[in-house]
């Protein structure tokens, strides 16, 4: 059962328990280890277009090999930060507790905690649960789901280019 599914039984009852509250958790941390894993497999193909566009060609295994963080930088010289704004949404601090497992909730202080190497040593951080739940698990779903968005409007073009330019105006000029 999915995160959400998980959240929204337990939020409809009364007496809640130590260890659904910890499943849950869980399973919010595991559903944004997999988003950013994927983050990580879409940016092969964002690469690859972005180095075509500097006039370059790279293979996906060359990319595939790279680490996420590597990657993200990567991506974001070559196109010169103007898609820093999608690359910034993964935070690294989470993303390398959660590649160690020390990453974890702490239900006395309604947080996640993870550890954080600083200057060879280990920093406790809190992020408080409804941060976690409104400000950062979202990012990574938001940007899998305009990879895809963008990869259906391509097919839309493809297939029928009047309404792929009707679309293409209707989303842009809402956005003005």
């Amino acid at each position: 059962m999915d995160a959400l599914n998980l959240l929204r039984e337990f939020s409809q009852k009364e007496a809640k328990k130590l260890s659904e509250k910890k499943l849950i958790a869980s399973s919010f941390i595991t559903s944004y280890s997999k988003s950013i894993e994927y983050i990580g497999q879409i940016l092969v193909p964002c690469l690859q277009l972005a180095k075509l566009t500097n006039g370059m060609d790279e293979s996906a295994v060359n990319l595939m090999s790279l680490t996420l963080y590597e990657k993200i930088q990567m991506f974001n010289r070559e196109t010169s930060n103007k898609y820093v704004d999608l690359t910034k949404g993964i935070n690294r601090n989470i993303r390398n507790a959660d590649a160690h497992l020390s990453l974890r909730y702490v239900p006395n202080k309604d947080s996640l905690e993870l550890k954080v190497w600083k200057g060879g040593k280990i920093t406790l951080v809190l992020i408080p649960i409804n941060k976690w739940i409104l400000e950062i698990y979202p990012i990574p779903g938001w940007i899998i789901q305009a990879y895809i968005y963008s990869g259906c409007l391509l097919c839309l073009g493809m297939i029928n280019k009047q309404l792929f330019a009707e679309k293409y105006d209707q989303i842009f000029s809402d956005s003005k």
